[in-house]
């Protein structure tokens, strides 16, 4: 399974069990596609090198983080 469907299963996952709001999920939303923006310009000239890797790659993560966290806070809705 790719990154990018484990962060739309997670997220659907989140809003299932209440712990997503939907200002949540919209801004989660605006951050996978800037991830996905990001990749589309790697991908453009068809290399993408080592660093646009890394990148990316690091954008994801980040992403995975945030969705963890949004996920797992303590507040009262």
């Amino acid at each position: 399974m790719c990154n990018e469907t484990l962060i739309r299963n997670s997220v659907e996952q989140g809003v299932q069990a209440g712990q997503l709001t939907n200002k949540k999920v919209a801004n989660l939303e605006r951050g996978q596609s800037r991830v996905n923006r990001a990749e589309a310009r790697a991908g453009a000239n068809r290399y993408v090198g080592p660093r646009e890797q890394a990148r990316i790659q690091r954008l994801e993560n980040r992403q995975i983080n945030k969705i963890f966290r949004e996920k797992h806070t303590d507040r009262v809705r």
